[in-house]
């Protein structure tokens, strides 16, 4: 029987047909007979129509018997619905368009935070991995005591990406190359795709030329070869033999690692073992641990370890270290700037709800006399309220269909905009759980926008709806609504003006050298190119001298690490007249390795004593540059010339020959740690060991820096064929590049805040016009009575004062409780800097006044006699 009842609901048309021929043809027979009687046509015809009853009410009760009444209602509601917004197209189109901004921005910001924060991470149980934090047991030897001594999650290492020269595959490449541990797949829970992981055994000196390869280089470089496993492969002049081949979906630590080799361990090499804090450790939990439990067992071994050192540590050594969710520790960068913008574009979707709440109630004024009408013929309160909300609804649906679309043109966008190390950012997509949360935003929008302004209508008088003009009561709501607009849009442009004036300042820091006219290449020859000690600063030399000649060309030169980066060079330092007290941590000083002429090129001055030269070399005195604010911290009020720097571990130390400006070693705003001072090294006297093979040539050219890199090329290749050059760029783009994140995030709040700027002032224009257009009578009035055009512009913009003082107030209370989550992104600016929320007031107060003055001068403008004929 129900299944009868559905299925007729899709043949309602048909059976309605079917009806009326039924109707027709009883009719038909009634009035032949009562013709047969005497009667005439349009008598027996009347005569018929009173014996059959009332037609209407027939076709109904005939409906609802053969119909599930619910379903039949909902169906009806819907295509009322349909109707109703078919005949008003100006506001249909003007509330898709408010929903599509609200919802599209809010689903495309989701896929990324859901990719990047809220999505598990590709690995087996991932809930049970944890990562130490800290830096201070990021070493080989705090590996293998922790490994050894924990007893609740196994552990593994891993070592950021690092590029390497593949050699003897075509082209000479550089690709990043991950050092982990034999264990680390183990305990991530992944295998390859072919082939098999590390052993342990291949951590250990001599064993550990094995490699595996990412899927993207396995096909790229290597057409997929199924025979790959078991072939030999030079990485930076070693072979090594493939042993696997990992899954197309693994990519770890970052997206862009191509391969790994096995780390290993050596206790012998003591620098290495102990003081090389460049690995992560990354455990799995056994089933039952905790992280806290995890952590108190830490806690217990880091005695241990440091008092393992092979000298005297400082009281309080790793006491900073930390055991945290794997997945929270790899987005920790990224985690707050990018729920940060999430709030922001909720945000924006409050304001469209509010926004299009005022415009419901504004369309009301036409519909007042419809609801009333339709209670008056037996309507309920609730079944008016359903069919709002179904309108709602169906706006809502349209919109989220709208907004998908405008998703995906935002997310192509984000990604775009985003950082490249930002994790995770290449499995972005709007998937089912995107879908689903647009869906969820619209139902709870529908509910926001819908449920106030269908409660406000039907409460209205029924006496008065349809004896009146439409008066609907919604003035202070809709009010209320665009003042709420008001405040979260203060919120946002608050937010955005902080960052833009974080980022201003970050544009205005000095960063020490002349970035015009400068070409950068980072140029990493083989362990072969470099094989003795000198192999790579004759290498170097004969490049330099060979680019030095070439026209345009002012000078050359080469440094290990160019200002702004993020890699950087840094070591344990023991000044003159400063001794290192034992079981007190070190001094870290940033030290850059350059050739004699690179000051010159950088546009770097000598601000006292003298610079490098070819002098300065192997087996000369060691020498030592420093800059300004060193030599005024460590030695103020001296002459810094003559004074020795020693390398900890070091016997020997280095004499200052020069001071140099302060150089801007990093990322505008970022900060590495307690580094206390900068140094400049000649390039032919490292710290310990040979020279880097790998440096970053600079030219300084007279005309543009980018024509000179094919020739920069040939001249490499002239050399040796087997140097990969990469990284090839002016400074220029090296400066821009280094505000990126900071440039990336303004980028989208000040978008966010721009929308929301506009939605807020489309609120106030459509409260202010509305408005105006219930009081013409009034205006009418006050007009005639002699009121000027001025005097009624100032009575109709003192509404929008009201709101906006209102909101802005309100606004600005938020946007100081708001604050403090900006607090770790800003530079140079205080999260409560008075003069960026009185600009942000004033942005709101102008537009606002501006968008209440249009229909300000309409009123002003209306033509009395007009006027009282309205009502």
């Amino acid at each position: 029987m129900i299944a009868r009842r559905v299925a007729g609901l899709f043949r309602r048309r048909s059976l309605d047909a079917r009806l009326d021929e039924e109707i027709s043809t009883h009719l038909d027979l009634l009035s032949s007979e009562y013709q047969r009687q005497g009667l005439s046509a349009d008598e027996a015809r009347a005569a018929a129509r009173r014996e059959f009853g009332a037609l209407q009410q027939m076709r109904e009760v005939h409906r609802d018997q053969r119909s599930v009444p619910l379903v039949d209602s909902v169906s009806q509601d819907i295509r009322y619905a349909v109707r109703s917004l078919r005949r008003r197209p100006g506001f249909t189109l003007a509330a898709l368009t408010i929903l599509a901004l609200g919802i599209g921005p809010n689903a495309a910001v989701f896929s990324v935070v859901d990719a990047i924060l809220f999505r598990s991470l590709p690995f087996r149980d991932p809930g049970r991995l944890v990562e130490i934090t800290g830096g201070s047991l990021h070493n080989q030897a705090s590996l293998v005591m922790i490994r050894d001594a924990s007893r609740l999650a196994d552990y593994a290492s891993y070592g950021d990406a690092t590029e390497a020269n593949l050699t003897g595959q075509g082209e000479p490449a550089r690709i990043p190359v991950s050092s982990i541990s034999g264990n680390l797949l183990d305990v991530l829970g992944v295998m390859p795709q072919r082939g098999r992981s590390f052993h342990r055994d291949e951590e250990m000196p001599g064993r550990g030329n094995a490699i595996i390869l990412s899927h993207a280089l396995w096909q790229e470089r290597f057409a997929g070869d199924p025979g790959i496993i078991g072939r030999t492969i030079h990485i930076d002049d070693v072979v090594r033999t493939v042993v696997g081949v990992m899954p197309a979906d693994f990519r770890f630590p970052t997206a862009e690692t191509q391969a790994w080799i096995p780390a290993t361990v050596d206790p012998r090499n003591d620098g290495y073992y102990w003081w090389a804090f460049s690995l992560s450790l990354v455990g799995r939990l056994h089933a039952g641990a905790t992280p806290a439990a995890a952590r108190a067992e830490l806690k217990q071994v880091i005695p241990r370890i440091r008092d393992a050192f092979p000298w005297k540590m400082w009281p309080d050594w790793a006491a900073d270290s930390n055991v945290v969710p794997l997945q929270e520790s790899l987005t920790a960068g990224t985690r707050r700037r990018l729920l940060i913008l999430f709030g922001s574009v909720l945000l924006v979707l409050l304001i469209a709800c509010c926004n299009l709440a005022t415009l419901m109630l504004s369309r009301g004024l036409a519909r007042q006399r419809e609801i009333a009408t339709r209670t008056a013929l037996g309507a309920g309160r609730w079944r008016i309220l359903r069919q709002l909300f179904t309108e709602g609804l169906l706006l809502s649906f349209m919109g989220a269909l709208i907004g998908i679309a405008l998703a995906f043109a935002v997310q192509s966008i984000l990604t775009r905009v985003l950082p490249a190390n930002t994790p995770r950012v290449n499995e972005i997509a709007i998937n089912a759980r995107v879908l689903l949360f647009t869906a969820v935003a619209a139902v709870l929008s529908t509910v926001v926008f819908s449920i106030a302004p269908a409660v406000l209508l039907t409460r209205s008088s029924l006496h008065h709806s349809i004896h009146s003009a439409a008066r609907v009561t919604g003035g202070r709501t809709s009010s209320a609504l665009v003042t709420v607009e008001i405040a979260l849009a203060v919120v946002l442009v608050c937010a955005a003006a902080l960052m833009g004036r974080s980022l201003w300042t970050m544009s205005g820091i000095a960063t020490g050298i002349r970035a015009d006219h400068l070409l950068t290449a980072r140029i990493s020859p083989n362990g072969s190119t470099c094989h003795a000690f000198g192999s790579c600063v004759g290498f170097y030399a004969d490049l330099l001298n060979r680019t030095r000649t070439l026209p345009g060309v002012q000078t050359a030169a080469a440094a290990n690490t160019l200002p702004l980066a993020t890699a950087y060079s840094a070591f344990a330092a023991e000044l003159e007249n400063h001794p290192l007290l034992p079981g007190h941590e070190a001094d870290m000083l940033w030290v850059t390795s350059i050739t004699p002429d690179y000051l010159a090129a950088m546009g770097i001055p000598i601000l006292r004593g003298r610079g490098f030269t070819d002098l300065d070399a192997a087996g000369s005195e060691q020498v030592i540059l420093v800059s300004a604010s060193t030599a005024a911290r460590w030695w103020p009020g001296q002459d810094p010339i003559g004074k020795h720097i020693r390398a900890t571990w070091l016997k020997k130390s280095r004499r200052v020959i020069g001071v140099v400006p302060d150089i801007q070693a990093t990322p505008i705003g970022q900060r590495y740690g307690p580094i206390q001072g900068q140094t400049w090294i000649p390039y032919a006297q490292p710290i310990d060991g040979a020279p880097a093979p790998e440096m970053t040539v600079v030219l300084r050219t007279t005309r543009d820096p980018l024509t000179y890199a094919a020739e920069l090329r040939r001249q490499v290749r002239a050399l040796s064929a087997d140097v990969p050059i990469t990284d090839v760029q002016t400074m220029e783009e090296v400066v821009r590049g280094s505000l990126a994140t900071p440039r990336s995030t303004l980028w989208l709040l000040f978008s966010f805040a721009a929308l929301a700027l506009a939605l807020g002032v489309a609120g106030i224009y459509g409260v202010v016009s509305w408005n105006v257009s219930r009081r013409v009578p009034e205006i009418g009035v006050r007009i005639a009575m002699g009121a000027t055009p001025a005097a009624v512009c100032r009575m109709v913009l003192s509404q929008t004062v009201r709101m906006a003082c209102v909101g802005i107030v309100i606004g600005i209370g938020g946007a100081l409780a708001a604050s403090r989550l900006l607090h770790s992104l800003l530079f140079g600016v205080s999260p409560h800097d008075p003069l960026t929320y009185v600009a942000g007031a004033a942005i709101l107060f102008g537009t606002g006044l501006l968008a209440g003055y249009m229909p300000s001068r309409r009123a002003a403008r209306i033509d009395p006699v007009s006027a009282l004929r309205f009502d």
